[in-house]
């Protein structure tokens, strides 16, 4: 751990979504990360109007992203090595069981809201354990609803951020777990990054 209490290996993923996405999409592109988050207290609360406090970790997950001119998205997740690409038209996603569908999910509620996203190539780093109770999903699904609202210039209350996350999960991918995204909301933003690929 560093002196402020944050795991080391930030720096190390924030380098490399950045170095994976230059290679892969060769354009300019801004990062963009979200946090995992524990329960103080309340689990599996929020959906049946309970109370539930949860706090933000220091192991977050990291998208770069830069915009398309058509309304695609391409994602590349550096964990699972696979790239995964969708219509952004296609607004009713059911649940496949892979990574991806927390990316579609979140751009399938935007779209159904009428927030005008466009299509993105984004490559993901997540440092949040997978199934160790830290919502890795939720911190993948608002780095990537941050990232998608960034580059499209749309700016959203953080409680509505949370809102179409969670909706997506609940409605679209069909889990329900109590309201952590609100935790990874604040702290997003924050983490923003802008990086420029010399031309």
């Amino acid at each position: 751990m560093s002196s402020t209490g944050f795991p080391n290996n930030q720096k190390s993923s924030d380098r490399a979504v950045a170095a994976e996405f230059q290679q892969r999409f060769r354009d300019s592109f801004r990062i963009f990360s979200a946090p995992g988050r524990v329960n103080l207290i309340g689990e599996h609360t929020d959906y049946n109007h309970g109370f539930v406090m949860p706090a933000a970790l220091g192991f977050y997950t990291y998208v770069a992203a830069v915009s398309r001119r058509d309304d695609e998205l391409c994602v590349y997740s550096i964990d699972f090595e696979e790239t995964r690409e969708f219509a952004l038209t296609d607004i009713v996603p059911g649940p496949t069981g892979n990574w991806s569908d927390y990316v579609h999910g979140v751009a399938a509620v935007m779209r159904s809201r009428g927030i005008p996203i466009g299509g993105a190539n984004l490559a993901i780093k997540g440092e949040v354990p997978i199934g160790a109770g830290l919502s890795s999903s939720a911190a993948l699904e608002v780095a990537s609803a941050t990232a998608l609202l960034g580059i499209s210039n749309i700016r959203l209350d953080g409680r509505e951020i949370a809102a179409i996350c969670q909706r997506a999960e609940h409605d679209l991918i069909q889990f329900r777990h109590a309201g952590h995204h609100r935790a990874a909301v604040p702290t997003c933003d924050q983490r923003e990054r802008t990086r420029t690929r010399s031309r």
